[in-house]
């Protein structure tokens, strides 16, 4: 059994593919990313924060050169969320410096800084508000009535909240390698053991919820399910599914949540533990791995909901625009709009 079946990384859509194609990231500035912190640096403290605008390259290679640069260990670095590298994008980072010097003049030819301010803490991942995104579609083919239709849908229903491919490696080689390490095949760093883990807990989580797009229910509650608020981290449930919990489904104000694998006890009962358990049974030796390393289980909004969005067409393009929470993926939202280079994603 080769990998590509063992961990397959075909996702269903919970909309009809339109017979629609269309190129994407041609070049660098067809995708544009904006990270905005939930919070304004203070303005004071041993921290240095800074926003960089980055081409065609990783948050990585920022941190390694910020690294080289100013003499710090890259875990001395912080920053809140990756970046794609094949992008336009901006992001903060943070460093350690001592108050009394004065912050120094930093960049490159592919980065530069638009702002830095003094703040009292490193940066934590994932304290970002949101990212807002550009995505510029080329040489569409295909009804641009029904793809605006679609978008307007989009907009409105929302999305299956997939992670995107990116996370698995080319081909998924990511999800193989995080089995390697749980079965002991190889060692690797402290970090390349994070990024497996997250790996294999993602695809977890992307079969879940692919599971529950085929039920037709990845946005219609069953028992057991627990929720989540629409734009926050809070959850409720399990409780009885009644009409009241149907209307705030269909409203966007809560969304239901689906599992990432880990150790301790799922907080899904009766029929959402169902599908959990299917997932387990299919996955073992992930599942397995993920609970004998010790990351613990948790719970993620099966529903993305594209804030802010707005699009406009010009000629054979479509240049949409549109928020999303941290940890989100816009090719989630592509993954429904159309045939994008070629591929369903």
């Amino acid at each position: 059994m080769n990998d590509e079946t063992r961990y397959p990384l075909t996702f269903s859509k919970a909309y009809a593919t339109l017979d629609i194609t269309a190129d994407f990231k041609l070049l660098a500035e067809d995708f544009c990313v904006d990270e905005e912190l939930s919070f304004e640096p203070s303005g004071e403290g041993e921290h240095v924060f800074i926003q960089v605008k980055k081409t065609a390259l990783t948050t990585d290679n920022i941190v390694s050169d910020l690294s080289r640069r100013l003499k710090l260990d890259k875990r001395d670095i912080g920053y809140s969320g990756l970046k794609d590298k094949q992008a336009v994008t901006t992001q903060w980072l943070s460093f350690a410096w001592p108050v009394k010097e004065a912050i120094p003049e930093l960049g490159a030819y592919s980065w530069e800084v638009l702002q830095s301010h003094r703040h009292l803490r490193k940066l934590k991942r994932g304290v970002h508000k949101h990212n807002r995104f550009f995505i510029r579609l080329k040489n569409i083919c295909g009804d641009l009535q029904l793809l605006e239709q679609r978008l307007q849908l989009l907009a409105q229903q929302g999305v299956p909240n997939y992670f995107g491919l990116q996370r698995f490696g080319h081909g998924g080689a990511n999800v193989q390698k995080a089995e390697d390490l749980f079965q002991k095949r190889f060692k690797c760093k402290k970090f390349q053991r994070g990024l497996y883990y997250s790996s294999a807990r993602s695809f977890l989580f992307n079969h879940y919820l692919h599971q529950r797009v085929l039920a037709g229910n990845w946005d219609v509650a069953v028992e057991g399910d627990c929720f989540q608020l629409q734009g926050t981290q809070s959850l409720f449930g399990p409780e009885p599914i009644c009409d009241k919990i149907a209307q705030r489904i269909k409203n966007n104000d809560i969304h239901l949540v689906g599992p990432l694998i880990g150790l301790g006890q799922s907080r899904l009962e009766s029929q959402a533990l169902v599908f959990e358990n299917a997932i387990k049974e299919q996955f073992p030796l992930l599942v397995q791995g993920l609970i004998d390393s010790g990351v613990k289980q948790n719970l993620r909004a099966l529903r993305l909901i594209p804030e802010q969005m707005q699009w406009q067409f010009r000629d054979d393009c479509c240049e949409i625009e549109f928020t999303l929470p941290p940890g989100a993926f816009a090719t989630a939202v592509l993954h429904e709009l159309a045939m994008i280079n070629g591929e369903t994603w």
